[in-house]
Formats: C-alpha cells, sequence, structure tokens
C-alpha cells in the first residue's frame, strides 16, 4: 500500500501477489479495488459544523458535557482528510488507494461523526479574533481555536499515526497467509476507530495544535485580564471502540 498508487498499478499486480500484503504467497487475497474519493462526498471537503459522536465520553470536554457548545465553534477533523486524500479542495483523489478502498469497506470515511471535534471558531487570523476561545474558559472547558489554515506539526501527527496504522495492518506474506480477509479487515475497523479516539484526546487535550502562534498569544492576553483563571485542557480516557490502542502515547 503506497502513496500515489491507482487501480491501473492494482491492476497490474501479477496473479500470485496479495492485495493486503503486496507479497506473492498460496492463496493470496484478491479484491476489486476502485477509486473512493474522486467519486464519494464522504471523502470530499465540507463543513463539519454540528457532526459529533455524541458519547457522553466526547461530550464532556463541553459546558453542561452537551454539544453544541454555546461559543460560536467550527467542526474539524480529528484525522486530517488531507492526510488520506490528496487535492482535497480542487480534485479529490486517494492518497493511497488500497488503504482507502478498504476503510471504506469497513465503514469509516473522513466525514464521518466520529472523526470530528467542534472547537472555538477564530474566524480570522488577521485580528485578534479570540472571543469564543475565551469563552471556552470562562466557561471552565477550555479548547483550543480553530480557524483557516493549520499548523504543518498537526499534518505531521496524522500523517505518523496513519503511517504507524500502516505498520500494523499490513501484514508480511507469512502471516497474511494465515489470516482470513474478513479478520484483517476486522482488525483495520477496529485500528481506524482506535486512530480516530487517539487523534480526538490529543486535539481536545491541545497536545496537536492546529494554531501553535494564535493559541500562545490567545492564552497570553487571556491571563493578562484574568491572572487566577486556569486554563487546562481536557484529559480524556476513551474507551469505546478500544480506547486508543497502539496510538496512545509512549506505545
Amino acid at each position: 500500500m503506497q502513496v500515489g498508487e491507482t487501480v491501473t498499478d492494482i491492476q497490474a499486480m501479477t496473479s500470485g501477489e496479495c492485495v493486503i500484503c503486496s507479497k506473492n504467497h498460496d492463496n493470496p487475497k484478491k479484491e476489486d479495488i476502485k477509486d473512493v474519493a474522486p467519486g464519494d462526498t464522504n471523502w470530499h471537503r465540507r463543513t463539519m459544523t454540528g457532526v459529533l459522536e455524541r458519547t457522553s465520553e466526547k461530550q464532556s470536554i463541553y459546558h453542561n458535557n452537551s454539544f453544541p457548545p454555546s461559543y460560536a465553534y467550527q467542526g474539524h477533523h480529528c484525522i486530517a482528510l488531507k492526510t488520506l486524500v490528496q487535492d482535497a479542495n480542487s480534485s479529490p483523489k486517494d492518497r493511497i488507494l488500497r488503504l482507502n478502498h478498504f476503510l471504506k469497506k469497513v465503514g469509516f470515511y473522513p466525514n464521518r461523526d466520529k472523526n470530528c471535534i467542534g472547537l472555538p471558531e477564530m474566524a480570522s487570523k488577521k485580528r485578534q479574533d479570540y472571543e469564543n476561545f475565551w469563552l471556552s474558559i470562562d466557561e471552565g472547558k477550555p479548547l483550543q481555536l480553530h480557524g483557516p489554515g493549520h499548523d504543518h506539526r498537526y499534518f505531521n501527527a496524522c500523517t505518523a499515526m496513519m503511517q504507524r496504522l500502516l505498520e500494523l495492518i499490513v501484514p508480511d506474506a507469512e502471516d497474511c497467509e494465515k489470516t482470513s480477509k474478513s479478520d484483517w479487515e476486522n482488525d483495520l475497523k477496529e485500528l481506524i476507530a482506535q486512530a480516530e479516539n487517539h487523534a480526538f484526546i490529543c486535539l481536545a487535550g491541545a497536545s496537536w495544535v492546529v494554531h501553535r502562534k494564535e493559541l500562545s498569544e490567545a492564552i497570553r492576553l487571556y491571563r493578562q485580564k484574568s491572572p487566577n483563571k486556569d486554563v487546562t485542557f481536557p484529559v480524556l480516557r476513551l474507551q469505546s471502540q478500544g480506547g486508543e490502542g497502539p496510538f496512545k502515547k509512549g506505545k
């Protein structure tokens, strides 16, 4: 499974090559691989406002443990869309075709509620538009601000996590031969859910920061006017769908 692979590349695989591990082994797994991102709007960029998996765990990051929040907010993909889709704003293409094909097959798509978090809106980076972030602090549930353009380190973190997923899910030839396709797909379904949980936790807790410079400035200005107010981001443990799995820090 490689960045930039095409349907033609997959069709050119020899009869002995496995569509999952790309190796030659007995009873190689076969699949009619099709493009996903170009024709599926669930893989296209759109507003994510109003989208959240409304579990008690995830809603606990908002005031009164309820979503949507009282302040203006924006929906944000936990696993960045560009990690999965190239040219998402213009002509969407699958970044790793086989991965996207099987992710779709097991029920994942980037715009689903499990892959979204609502963060205080910063409508413009040209002025100090921090009021919604400050409101989240006033309510006792600080969340990092969100606006146009994201820090490259957030994208790097998403890419590294998905690379970790590939390392875990793509077996060597011997293990692949022993594993049924349905069992492999079930493992993938669990891993992508764990990845979404991990990304949600990192964004809620601001260990992944989408606007590093602006967030630092917003906190500085808030502390000037409210020096005794605590600005502590949530520390979550998500148990649903296997928790954070192998993406948890330290693993």
